[in-house]
């Protein structure tokens, strides 16, 4: 069974239910692998099977399941945080982290690049839980002298484990719940709008579309800058001039050339 769970946490799939006999019987385990992640497996009565849960992680990782901890180590000011891969394809640190607001505890927060992206709203530390809105999620607060953190427990399949896509989309396995480039208010609640240049408004976005441009009419970034989509999308933004981006690598959606024409 500890086989199949290593592969389980290593293929960062769904949670597990094996079905095997009725007894009371749980233990617990540490995968490391260049850094750790604990998880707990307890065989319960009711139908004999196993519930897996998390008591912390410290690996860069987009998927949040059930028992692991948003926060920050008070002692060791490490920070637990989800964070995006670079592309759909590429699977290091992305421009994307989700967990506690830097320097404060009261918020959840995605961070683009290490800006506010998308933020929760003030949390009632003083309540138990809190509910992430246009969700089912509910985060239990925890705060002492050695951690803050919040997680939210499951005991079932029902509670699907919760990503950050590369481009900065909060979803489960049902749907997005964030979604700040969406047109939609009730997925855009609570992003936070950048300051543009004079020269584009707030409300200005891209649209993806097939396309092509000569040469002559885009720029074309170096392949060693590693740019990811997002940071592709940045470059634009900041010239006044451009109206597309689009990645050089269309395999794993990585790399960078923006242009002033579409055709």
């Amino acid at each position: 069974m500890a086989n199949r769970i290593r592969k389980l946490i290593l293929g960062l799939l769904c949670l597990l239910f094996y079905l095997g006999p009725s007894s009371s019987q749980s233990s617990h385990d540490t995968l490391v692998q260049g850094e750790k992640l604990e998880y707990f497996t307890e065989k319960y009565s009711a139908g004999g099977g196993f519930r897996i849960g998390f008591t912390g992680f410290a690996i860069n990782i987009h998927v949040l399941l059930p028992g692991m901890k948003l926060g920050v180590d008070q002692k060791t000011g490490q920070r637990r945080l989800l964070t995006s891969w670079r592309s759909q394809e590429v699977p290091d640190p992305g421009n994307f982290t989700f967990g506690l607001r830097p320097n404060r505890t009261d918020q959840l927060v995605i961070l683009l690049n290490g800006d506010i992206y998308w933020t929760s709203g003030y949390v009632n530390v003083n309540s138990s839980s809190f509910r992430l809105a246009n969700s089912n999620y509910s985060f239990e607060y925890t705060s002492n002298e050695n951690e803050t953190f919040f997680s939210y427990s499951a005991t079932d399949i029902n509670h699907p484990p919760l990503s950050i896509n590369y481009l900065g989309v909060l979803s489960d396995e049902n749907g997005a719940m964030v979604n700040c480039t969406s047109a939609s208010s009730y997925l855009n609640e609570g992003c936070v709008a950048k300051e543009n240049l004079q020269c584009r408004s707030l409300n200005e976005t891209f649209s993806g579309v097939f396309g092509s441009w000569h040469d002559i009419d885009g720029f074309k970034f170096n392949e060693g800058d590693n740019l990811t989509l997002m940071d592709c999308k940045a470059k634009c933004l900041s010239n006044c001039s451009c109206v597309a981006y689009a990645s050089t690598n269309e395999e794993n959606q990585t790399g960078c050339e923006i242009s002033t024409i579409i055709q």
